[in-house]
């Protein structure tokens, strides 16, 4: 079954659920490696996707970014080769939400600016 999942996009979602629960408070201290950038980053920095795939958010962000700009984002996968889970509309948001307000703050910004 988990070869079905995997092929379709999607993860199952009680592998998903146990590895929440596992991550406690004193897991945030954690050091996780990034497999993009290699740098290392404290548990509560990093996201992962239903895959169980971590990621820092600092390359989360930026590889979401670009396949939102390309149209892709109801299909955006997990960055980690040759992977195909579809990213859970969970983590976009948690990821995203830092871009977000600031691109509200650089608008509100640029509107102030215009009107003044």
């Amino acid at each position: 079954p988990e070869y079905v999942y995997k092929a379709a996009g999607v993860a199952e979602q009680a592998n998903n659920s146990a590895e929440s629960g596992a991550a406690s408070s004193s897991s945030s201290q954690e050091q996780v490696r990034c497999d993009v950038c290699m740098c290392e980053n404290s548990r509560s920095e990093c996201s992962s996707n239903g895959c169980g795939h971590i990621f820092c958010n600092t390359c989360w962000r930026g590889h979401l970014a670009v396949q939102i700009q390309d149209g892709q984002a109801r299909r955006i996968s997990c960055m980690a080769y040759k992977c195909g889970v579809v990213c859970d509309d969970e983590l976009v948001a948690k990821v995203m939400k830092v871009r977000l307000a600031l691109q509200g703050v650089s608008a509100a910004i640029a509107a102030a600016g215009a009107a003044g």
